[in-house]
């Protein structure tokens, strides 16, 4: 970092990218000195997609995330600090669109607007599919769709490098390109002895280090599993006729401001020796792209892909609290696909109960797991 390492610092945060540098805003909006470490750079991980969703209404039965309206004003928040700090647009609140490629997803997505306790009719509509395919008729064969106004779509990559910005701004001291060897003193604090030299204690730690925190030995006690995903990143030679991103058997995402391009996600590979993108992975994004926008493949363009590799839980839920048995030391992971609409309002959660010992959700708590 540019500023020289303080000698102590309330909290060290392992890893930069969407869980860490959310941890990292709402300490530091409580007046407390943090130091974020990465063995890279910012969103270097599976954070740094190229494009990314905020979508409140996930999963094949198109359900409500947990705390939609929390973790949308968390998020919506952040976004609009780091914009009016930096002047510039990185993400468009343009909706989701969830067309219904098939009968039984239709019905799904059908039952959605009563089943769970939106915030209010304006988040959600379903559109029969006489109305649905009139309004969108770039789609393919559906069966009707769901309109998500609160929908977001962010360029990742450089939000997390003007949120870095941001908080540095704010005091946020920053290590990046190394590595951190830690060990507990005895007045119970933690040393930090980095390998680009540079060392301080620390009141608290951190974990947030992406996929990473599965091989690390304080945490083998937790059901971790990693997923590779592949994407294909387009820009057409024209502008598409689109304006909201859609969700359907996977995503596709869509900045408005930027109207040649669109990203297709993604490949769910569970078995996997490397982390390179291959012409498998390819094909089968041609393919989805093909059933849910035909003929827009055939359109002039150029692509790149990009590849990254998600941890997530068992149950498919965030993991957050206190080690059972090491004293100030921390994970905040496994955010998995909903980092982004989570990870602000879950580090509140998370701060809450360190500084004030306020419970964490039973959802997000990774106590849920020490007795099963």
């Amino acid at each position: 970092m540019s500023q020289q390492d303080p000698e102590s610092i309330d909290f060290t945060i392992l890893g930069a990218g969407i869980a860490g540098l959310s941890v990292a805003d709402e300490l530091l909006q409580r007046n407390k000195s943090v130091t974020i470490i990465d063995k890279a750079r910012p969103g270097s991980g599976s954070s740094g997609a190229p494009l990314v969703l905020i979508n409140p209404a996930t999963g094949r039965r198109a359900k409500k995330v947990h705390r939609a309206k929390e973790s949308l004003e968390s998020i919506s928040d952040l976004l609009s600090r780091v914009k009016a700090f930096s002047g510039q647009q990185f993400y468009e609140q343009n909706g989701v669109l969830r067309p219904a490629l098939d009968e039984d997803l239709a019905k799904d997505f059908h039952r959605s607007p009563k089943k769970y306790d939106w915030p209010d009719s304006s988040w959600i509509q379903w559109l029969d599919k006489e109305e649905f395919s009139s309004t969108y008729n770039y789609f393919g064969e559906n069966f009707g769709g769901l309109v998500l106004e609160p929908g977001y779509t962010v360029n990742a990559p450089l939000y997390l490098e003007l949120l870095t910005g941001y908080l540095k701004s704010k005091g946020l001291h920053t290590r990046f390109e190394t590595e951190a060897a830690i060990s507990k003193t005895e007045d119970n604090r933690y040393f930090v002895n980095l390998a680009d030299g540079g060392s301080f204690h620390t009141e608290h730690v951190i974990h947030a280090a992406g996929s990473s925190i599965k091989h690390n030995p304080s945490w083998q006690f937790l059901p971790f599993k990693t997923t590779k995903g592949q994407l294909l990143d387009l820009t057409f030679k024209s502008p598409l006729p689109l304006r909201e991103s859609i969700s359907s058997m996977g995503y596709f995402a869509f900045l408005p401001s930027t109207p040649n391009r669109l990203v297709v996600g993604s490949t769910y590979e569970h078995s996997y020796d490397n982390l390179q993108t291959d012409d498998s992975g390819r094909e089968y994004l041609y393919d989805k792209l093909d059933r849910t926008l035909p003929g827009l493949s055939d359109l002039p363009h150029t692509f790149v892909m990009w590849s990254g590799e998600r941890v997530s839980m068992k149950d498919h839920k965030p993991a957050i609290g206190e080690h059972p048995e090491k004293k100030n030391f921390h994970l905040f992971g496994a955010l998995g696909s909903k980092g982004m609409i989570h990870g602000r309002y879950l580090a509140k959660q998370l701060a809450n109960s360190i500084l004030n010992g306020s419970p964490i959700d039973s959802e997000f708590n990774l106590n849920r797991f020490q007795n099963s």
